[in-house]
């Protein structure tokens, strides 16, 4: 009965959290789309088009990025389950469903300054993106330092100590496949990152 309890309380707080963060991110792209709708009537289409495009736009895009969210815990949960057997791979998506939730309070941090800014650059106010600009000229460590972050590092603690206390792994252990992990996934965005900057100035 327990173990069926955990079970649906992890599926609602992955749902519940992954929905929330689907509604936040198509919320903040519908408030910061002035600049879109504005492009949109310079080409000659009328304000009532724009909006109503730049509206289903973002309903899709939160749906996406909701969909996502729940693909990104079963990813993780899979990775992690080829170096930590011993925990199983239900407890692990079990761990992992906490992140989303966490995900969704740094949303809710950033929001205000997402909108007072008008944008933060894909950055959260809470990572080292910009004081990495002051430091490099090069976009690739911006854009993978800019992923330290308050979510981060609290996702990175409660992995950690939720792994310790579900596995016979020795903490050095854990913190080397963690961290490496984390690095791997970091280069991989910062990567994309650059690849979009890179079609971007190609287009214009």
């Amino acid at each position: 009965m327990r173990e069926a309890e955990e079970i649906k309380g992890s599926l609602w707080r992955l749902i519940g959290s992954a929905l929330l963060i689907g509604v936040l991110t198509g919320l903040s792209m519908y408030l910061l789309s002035d600049q879109v709708i504005a492009a949109f009537q310079r080409a000659g289409v009328s304000a009532e088009e724009a909006s109503a495009f730049i509206t289903l736009l973002a309903v899709l895009i939160g749906i996406f990025v909701a969909g996502i969210s729940v693909i990104a815990v079963l990813v993780a949960a899979l990775i992690f389950w080829g170096f930590f057997k011993d925990i199983g791979l239900k407890n692990l998506l079990l761990i992992f469903t906490y992140f989303l939730p966490i995900y969704v309070l740094v949303l809710l941090i950033d929001f205000p300054f997402l909108i007072y800014f008008e944008g933060l650059e894909g950055r959260s106010m809470t990572s080292l993106g910009f004081m990495a600009e002051q430091i490099w000229d090069q976009p690739f460590f911006v854009a993978f330092f800019s992923q330290v972050s308050l979510l981060f590092i609290w996702c990175f603690l409660v992995q950690l100590f939720a792994i310790k206390v579900n596995t016979t792994k020795s903490t050095r252990y854990i913190v080397t496949v963690s961290a490496i992990a984390y690095v791997i996934v970091m280069t991989i965005i910062a990567g994309i990152s650059m690849l979009g900057m890179g079609q971007g100035v190609v287009s214009l």
